[in-house]
């Protein structure tokens, strides 16, 4: 267990336990671990209930198994070595200031240099000094002891516990969970929600919120103190936080209610539960638990409502009350009212092992919230929730990553090679359906990709990953909507533009039942879908993609953040693409002024955006003076009088057209008599002065009757 320990940062200690008279041991690990000497001769570990100190902001009886994180205790005796570093490094350079006063101090040049010729002085003078006499030696002995030194630390995980720990340094060892302890509400947070706020784009479900905080040593229970200081700074990430904290109160209250319900009435303690938190149901509504659109035979079951909230306003109170008792954190009036409700839903449904039917919800009716938008019908089926832990495979993990740092650096035929033997690995020890190979097979969907000539493997590939991503971790997981948006990607790569926009509208649709639709990402990927719909020759639909991708960038994140001016330019560069350059004018004004208030006349970004803005409001001009003479030439056109002209005149004109249209087409022989009869017929009317009609004559008068 020694080595155990010190892989954990344990420190090894005496302790005695409970029994009369005291038994003292020594361990390397915490008192509840227990172990078995096997018949084979080997010794097991069984029951790990914990493995680090407990958590010392978190001190009470009933807070026993409240214990940091490993990544923490890890990250916390880094810190505490490389404090011990700097202050070793500090009194050497003091004791050295102190030996040689003539050194200027501020030359760190001269500094390094000296260091560096210490070594080769004290050899050259090893031979001299063994004639000095003793009081001579004194002062290379202590320049041999010039030597940076610092011990590992390492924890103690059975203090501030109930046990009595033996040694001299338990007071010691008590002040370093301590410390370990105020390690963690102080600069890991304040690292986490720094990370957090640079990185706002990222996913924000339950599974990548507990990610996030297991990555940096922080536990969900300090979700409440990174709300509380991502408010100031993202009200966005701090929604998210709370809905999480909603989500998670109301499992474990939903769990409880499905223990006691009777077997025949669990469907309706679960339809019941959701409309309490996700409807309007007041006290009356719930207490009536005979619904007409039942049948008779289940409203004959006995219902055991005594344990279930009676309507939203209770379970709400509930639920704050919760919140507060779990996080420390006191939900605000408008909690319920921000919720994002299918997103929650579907994180609910998650953690319970609910599995609802999949239609739309009307969670709210005429504008107004739905009283009981689920019913017991919808209640399809309940599935387990396990927790367990997969074995990986150490050779297939390391040629994968062989074959990423190949792809990275260029050599494809290489990181081909690799992969293949990594997928190999997968098959062999995890089968086709496994995230492991999926994963390998989106690297090497990017392979073939740079492969020319293997471009239709590349599709398939990339293919595979989706239906191992959808049926390993289910289609609302955020790596099958990752998954769907590389094939899209792909597609548009290789010009095919209408699959590509087809997988691009089914990555927004997972997106939105995942995160909720005001998720960050979901613009980005609107971006990303606009340029496909313009590569499909369909500007119309891209336009609207960046007009709702702006809208959300500026509800969320406001008009001066880069994002939001980003998509602005784009939406700047679709108008102008369409024609409409008093639009694209306009918007490119507003992009000069928030990067000219963000950043100054001065930057580089301010003077690109200063560029764009008069190139649009050229084209604007260019555009009006064109549509302004092409006005005026028809006004006047339009205002300028028709002349008149004698008969003699238009004759010659008339005979033209009529050659021209009887080039064209000829009419029949009894159109043609009947004309030549009615012109004989006017002509005989005029004076005998006309001009007798000829054949062409007859011809125009054909025509014109026929048509």
């Amino acid at each position: 267990m020694c080595k155990v320990g010190d892989q954990l940062n344990l420190e090894e200690h005496e302790l005695q336990d409970h029994c009369d008279p005291p038994n003292t041991v020594k361990l390397c690990s915490t008192v509840e671990l227990k172990g078995i000497h096997g018949s084979d001769g080997r010794k097991y570990v069984l029951d790990i209930v914990r493995s680090t100190p407990r958590d010392a902001n978190y001190l009470d009886a009933s807070n026993i198994m409240k214990v940091l994180r490993p990544e923490l205790v890890q990250a916390f005796c880094a810190h505490k070595k490389q404090l011990g570093f700097q202050a070793e490094a500090n009194r050497l350079a003091q004791l050295y200031a102190d030996k040689h006063p003539e050194q200027k101090q501020d030359d760190p040049a001269a500094d390094t240099k000296q260091q560096q010729e210490q070594p080769a002085e004290a050899e050259d003078k090893q031979p001299a000094e063994d004639k000095q006499p003793a009081e001579d030696k004194q002062p290379a002995e202590d320049k041999d002891k010039i030597s940076i030194q610092v011990p590992d630390v390492k924890l103690n995980p059975n203090v501030l516990t109930t046990y009595t720990v033996l040694g001299d340094n338990v007071p010691e060892a008590e002040q370093l969970v301590k410390e370990a302890a105020e390690f963690l509400k102080g600069p890991i947070i304040s690292k986490l929600v720094n990370d957090l706020v640079r990185q706002e784009a990222q996913a924000m479900d339950g599974s990548c919120i507990s990610a996030i905080l297991h990555q940096y040593g922080v536990n969900l229970r300090y979700l409440g103190l990174v709300a509380e200081q991502l408010g100031a700074r993202s009200p966005y990430l701090q929604s998210h936080c709370e809905q999480e904290m909603v989500v998670r109160a109301a499992k474990h209250m939903l769990n409880s209610q499905m223990r006691q319900a009777e077997p025949g009435t669990i469907s309706w303690v679960i339809a019941n539960f959701l409309n309490c938190l996700f409807g309007n149901v007041v006290p009356q509504a719930t207490a009536n638990n005979g619904s007409k659109k039942l049948s008779a035979a289940r409203r004959k079951k006995n219902r055991d409502t005594s344990q279930v909230p009676l309507d939203t306003e209770e379970l709400w109170r509930q639920l704050q009350a919760s919140v507060v008792a779990k996080y420390g954190y006191s939900l605000g009036s408008e909690a319920r009212s921000k919720l994002r409700k299918l997103a929650s839903l579907r994180g609910l449904c998650r953690m319970c092992g609910v599995q609802m039917v999949a239609r739309d919800y009307e969670f709210e009716k005429h504008g107004k919230p739905n009283s009981k938008p689920f019913s017991e019908e919808d209640v399809y089926d309940l599935f387990p929730v396990m927790k367990f832990n997969t074995p990986r495979t150490a050779d297939g993990l390391e040629a994968l990553e062989s074959g990423r740092l190949c792809l990275l650096q260029g050599c494809v035929e290489l990181a081909q090679s690799f992969l293949n033997d990594a997928l190999c690995i997968f098959y062999q020890v995890y089968g086709p359906m496994h995230k492991e190979t999926g994963q390998c097979y989106s690297n090497l969907a990017v392979v073939y990709f740079q492969m020319r000539q293997h471009h239709k493997e590349a599709i398939r590939c990339q293919e595979k990953v989706c239906v191992i991503m959808e049926r390993v971790l289910g289609m609302d997981h955020a790596l099958t909507a990752h998954a769907y948006e590389n094939l899209a990607i792909l597609l548009q790569a290789l010009g095919h533009t209408l699959q590509a926009a087809a997988m691009m509208d089914r990555t927004i649709q997972l997106l939105q039942l995942i995160f909720g639709p005001d998720f960050l990402g979901i613009s980005a990927l609107r971006i990303k879908a606009a340029a496909v719909l313009q590569d499909a020759s369909r500007p119309d639909a891209a336009l609207q993609m960046l007009t709702r991708a702006l809208d959300n960038y500026s509800s969320v994140l406001g008009d001066r953040h880069q994002q939001t001016t980003s998509c602005r330019h784009a939406l700047a560069v679709s108008h102008s693409a369409q024609g409409d350059h008093r639009e694209s004018a306009a918007q490119a004004k507003l992009v000069y002024t928030a990067l000219r208030q963000e950043f100054g006349e001065e930057d580089p970004r301010t003077v690109e955006a200063s560029n764009c803005l008069k190139k649009f409001t050229q084209n604007a001009v260019t555009h009006l003076k064109t549509q302004n003479a092409i006005y005026a030439k028809v006004q006047a056109a339009a205002s300028e009088p028709q002349p008149i002209q004698d008969t003699e005149s238009q004759k010659p004109i008339q005979d033209t057209e009529s050659q021209k249209q009887a080039g064209k087409s000829k009419p029949s022989k009894k159109n043609r008599q009947r004309a030549k009869k009615q012109v004989l017929e006017e002509a005989s009317g005029n004076d005998s002065s006309a001009t007798p009609p000829s054949d062409d004559d007859f011809i125009l008068v054909s025509r014109k009757k026929k048509f």
